[in-house]
């Protein structure tokens, strides 16, 4: 009795996930798996929850179900950042290297506001909010179909080539960024 239930849900699996990779190998625009589970009974058949997502008193979402993204994707979003970021000269002399991490919220028509420094260097706050105000309108998040504002976090990292405090290179020549995404999903 216990085997027959799961031998026909494995049997539901393997065969749609063959229609799944037939359908991708004669270039489908299908890009969903659905699982063939009418021979599973109710109480096997997986439950779905949809994430209850409430804004705060400012009406700003944590998350929502589709996040803000960047004109052209998360790729351009970081060479942006690099391009348009500039070490701060006294940040150089001094050999100030490390991580900001900022903080945003994308409104409902994409725009940029209320950036927040939540993990500060001194000597490069200034700039990390400076490249985040010249950001472009975002294409805004989504709950429930609507247009909502959603944080948003950056972390940027400004990393000096060779030593510490070292004036020797020219400020051209001796910068590098490094930024990573991270988004709670």
């Amino acid at each position: 009795k216990v085997a027959n239930p799961h031998e026909r849900l494995s049997k539901a699996k393997v065969s749609d996930l063959s229609n799944y990779l037939s359908q991708k190998a004669n270039n489908s625009d299908e890009s969903t798996l659905s699982i063939a589970n009418e021979n599973i009974p109710d109480s096997k058949k997986p439950k779905t929850k949809k994430l209850k997502v409430t804004p705060d008193k400012d009406g700003v979402y944590e998350m929502a179900e589709v996040q803000p993204q960047y004109p052209g994707g998360v790729s351009a979003l970081i060479s942006d950042i690099s391009r348009n970021m500039k070490y701060p000269k006294e940040a150089h002399d001094k050999g100030t290297e490390g991580r900001v991490i900022v903080q945003f919220v994308v409104d409902k028509e994409g725009a940029v506001r209320n950036i927040k420094v939540i993990r500060s260097i001194p000597g490069l706050d200034e700039e990390a909010v400076r490249v985040i105000k010249a950001m472009p309108k975002w294409i805004p998040g989504k709950q429930d179909g609507k247009n909502v504002s959603v944080k948003y976090t950056i972390p940027l990292t400004f990393k000096l080539d060779g030593p510490k405090g070292s004036n020797t290179e020219t400020e051209s020549s001796s910068k590098e960024y490094n930024i990573v995404e991270e988004q709670p999903h």
